[in-house]
Formats: C-alpha cells, sequence, structure tokens
C-alpha cells in the first residue's frame, strides 16, 4: 500500500487523513531514517494544520528522531533548509488545492527533492506496520527557529539576484504560508509593496472575482499566491494573466537570455497543446512529465533542464527543487522591469481552450485502472478533445480537458466520477 498521491500524502481532514496519518509518518520517518534522524518541519496556515503538526512532531519523537521547527513558511522552504541545515527529511504539512479541508503532507529528502517512489513505498510499508499503535494524545510543544521569515527572504532575493528601484508591486497572499515572506522579499528587493490582507485562508482561490485587488494592480503588476505559496497567478493592469501566458513569458525570457539548455523545458501532461506549439515557433522543445512536482523535478533532473511548469507553479531548478510563488514572483518582476508589459511580450502565445477540475469520488473508481477506462469512453465521446485524468489521492481526481468541447467532456468526466454507478 502506498499512502503517497501525486504531492506527498494528502485527503480531506477528518475524512481520509487526521493527525494520526501524521503520527504514523513522522514515527516512520525517524525509524528508516538511521540513527537519531533530524527532520525540519513547517505547515501552511490551515486551521487543521496544528493539528496535523502536533501529530508529526510527536511520531517523529517516539521514533527517536529530532525536530527543526520552521513554523509557517513556503513549501519550497521545507526543501531550501533541509539541504541549508543538514536534515535527513523534511515534512511541509499542506495540501496542493487551497480548499480548507483538504490537508496533507509533502516529504522530502535530505536533499530537499519530494521523495522518490521506492521512498515512499519504504515509508508506506513502515506506516502500514505500524498502523495499531495508538498516537499519544499529550501536546508536544516544539520551539521554532528564530527569526526564519527573514532569513528565507534574503536567500531568495539572493537567488534572483533583482532590484526593483521603487517598482509598484501589490501582494495578494490571502494570510497564507508565504504572507510574511513575500512582502520581505520584495521590500530587500527595493519595491514598493501594497499588501492586499484579507482573512479568509484561500481568498486567492477566487481572486480573479475581487474587484478591489485587480483596481488595486491598475498601473502596476500584482501577485496572488496559494495558502501553501505553491502557485502564483499574475494580474498587470487589473487584467489577470492565464497560466499559458506566464509560462510561455517565462520561458521566452529565459531563452533570450541564454538561460534555457538545449532550448528545452518541463510541462506536467496537463501541459496546454496551444502553448506548446506556440512555445514550438520561437524555437523552445517541451519533455512532458506525469503530473506531480517532484515528477516534474525530477524529468528536469534527467534531461538536464533548468525550468518546469505545470498549472501555475513553477520550478527554478537552478535555485529550487520545488514550486516556489515567490520566487517565480521576483522573477516576474523582473521580467516586467526589463520588457515592460508582459501580456504584450507573451502576445505569441495561442492557448486552445481548456478546463481543469479536481474531483472528489469513492476511492474505488479513483483507481488507474478505472481512469483510464474513463479516459478511453471520453475520447470515443469527443475524438477531437484531449482528456487527462490523474489521482491526486486515494479519493481525489485532477481533470484536464481541451478543445473545441471540453467543457462538455468535462461535464462527463465529473457526472462519471460524482455518480460512478452510471
Amino acid at each position: 500500500m502506498n499512502y503517497f498521491g501525486t504531492n506527498g500524502i494528502q485527503g480531506i481532514f477528518g475524512s481520509t487523513i487526521n493527525s494520526g496519518t501524521a503520527f504514523l509518518l513522522g514515527n516512520s520517518l525517524s525509524l528508516v531514517g538511521g540513527d537519531c534522524p533530524i527532520v525540519v518541519v513547517a505547515s501552511d496556515t490551515r486551521p487543521s494544520s496544528k493539528e496535523l503538526m502536533q501529530g508529526l512532531v510527536c511520531g517523529i519523537y517516539q521514533g527517536g528522531g529530532n525536530v527543526i521547527n520552521l513554523g509557517i513558511l513556503p513549501t519550497n522552504a521545507v526543501g531550501h533548509f533541509v539541504r541549508k541545515f543538514g536534515g535527513d527529511y523534511g515534512v511541509m504539512v499542506t495540501a496542493p488545492t487551497s480548499e480548507i479541508s483538504h490537508n496533507g503532507c509533502v516529504v522530502f529528502d535530505r536533499y530537499g527533492v519530494e521523495l522518490c517512489h521506492s521512498k515512499q513505498v519504504e515509508i508506506s510499508k513502515k506506516m502500514h506496520l505500524l498502523a495499531t499503535e495508538i498516537p499519544p494524545k499529550s501536546k508536544v510543544f516544539e520551539p521554532r527557529f528564530y527569526d526564519i521569515d527573514n532569513i528565507y527572504a534574503e536567500d531568495l532575493v539572493r537567488l534572483v539576484q533583482c532590484k526593483f528601484h521603487g517598482k509598484k508591486v501589490v501582494l495578494h497572499c490571502g494570510n497564507g504560508a508565504g504572507a510574511k515572506v513575500a512582502q520581505k522579499a520584495f521590500a530587500l528587493a527595493g519595491a514598493q509593496v501594497v499588501p492586499f490582507a484579507v482573512k479568509q485562508h484561500n481568498a486567492t482561490e477566487n481572486f480573479l472575482q475581487n474587484n478591489d485587488f485587480l483596481q488595486a494592480t491598475v498601473g502596476s503588476i500584482g501577485f496572488a499566491l496559494d495558502v501553501n505559496c505553491q502557485s502564483v497567478q499574475v494580474v498587470e493592469n487589473g487584467t489577470p494573466l492565464s497560466q499559458n501566458k506566464v509560462l510561455f513569458a517565462i520561458a521566452k525570457y529565459l531563452l533570450q537570455q541564454g538561460n534555457l539548455p538545449n532550448n528545452r523545458l518541463c510541462a506536467g501532461h496537463f501541459v496546454n497543446n496551444g502553448l506548446c506549439r506556440s512555445l514550438n515557433k520561437i524555437g523552445i522543445k517541451v519533455c512532458k512529465c506525469k503530473h506531480g512536482l517532484g515528477n516534474l523535478f525530477m524529468m528536469m533532473v534527467k534531461h538536464g533542464l533548468t525550468f518546469g511548469g505545470q498549472m501555475g507553479c513553477y520550478v527554478f531548478g537552478n535555485h529550487a527543487t520545488y514550486s516556489e510563488g515567490i520566487l517565480s514572483a521576483l522573477v516576474l518582476a523582473q521580467i516586467s522591469q526589463q520588457v515592460g508589459s508582459i501580456a504584450n511580450y507573451a502576445k505569441g502565445c495561442v492557448e486552445s481552450p481548456s478546463t481543469f477540475q479536481t474531483i472528489a469520488s469513492e476511492p474505488k473508481f479513483c483507481r488507474d485502472d478505472k481512469l483510464q477506462a474513463l479516459q478511453k469512453r471520453i475520447a470515443v465521446a469527443f475524438p477531437n478533445c484531449k482528456v487527462v485524468l490523474c489521482n491526486n489521492s486515494p479519493s481525489t481526481v485532477s481533470a484536464y480537458t481541451e478543445g473545441q468541447n471540453n467543457l462538455e467532456a468535462m461535464q462527463m468526466v465529473v457526472a462519471t466520477l460524482s455518480q460512478p454507478n452510471v
């Protein structure tokens, strides 16, 4: 049994994942990590993250390990500080979706890379063997690493080497994991930071409908970061830019700067075909991989690539092993400063109409064989439509449809997975 999905262990808190799951993970990491392993941990700002962190830390200590608690930080920070501090593992309490009901744990190895499949299986087996153990109910008060926000902000600015000379930047962080670091990083880089604060933890999920935020970006550029700071969405002069145009702009800029080895980049298999054709026209080839940021980075390493992206998440392999929304925003602000309008810079990107959705379903219908069968059925019904289905976790599926009938194809996917017997 493998507890891991495309981005760590994830599920609906209180249903498919709870503090007991986190305890088993922490305990297993300590037991397979050698003599007194060091585990670097952090979390996002979801209400359930505290309880999961409690179980995780308790499991680590019970298994004989030690903890370095970074507190609330972006996901990539865990991989970054595992390498910097010489830890054995890193765990970020978060989930790839911004839905507050979901949560989970993303696990990194000592190199700051998301665990490979074989290691996931090893950890899962250990968790399964320990599943009869009852996690202690006593609280563990774990001190947080002092001044870590400033340290991480300084590291990010140093990596990008950017100076903005008073450039106005609007930041919509939704009180997520990157809220403090994002403001500090842009301020260190010399930007005039306009923080757009809201109380909802997942407010960036619907930021396109937030007229106040859009209006605040008129005459400037704005960035919206999700709750775990893995993805970034861009608004320029009050107008949102699509994820495809953003990826196109970054790739074009890296190519012109001579920083795109072999004129290639890596993208998840949800990548838009129109984007691929547009990149092809300017001499950039796209190497496709399975969905998941861990898969994306490993494919980049395999082919000697330094840039990859999927669904608003961008990995700069020279600087990070995982997607970092703040790092991406710094790079995009740098591009904006040098080329002017990103929208005009990316006008060569012609997208195909597409739809993406995460769907909850019964675990037995989220298996690979079931999804492949459904994918074939939809391909027969809509032969000119690209359909990609991927199980994120035992009970959720990511669905991508592209083409003239993408909406109808998505409706068929949702209807089938919501009512599996139909």
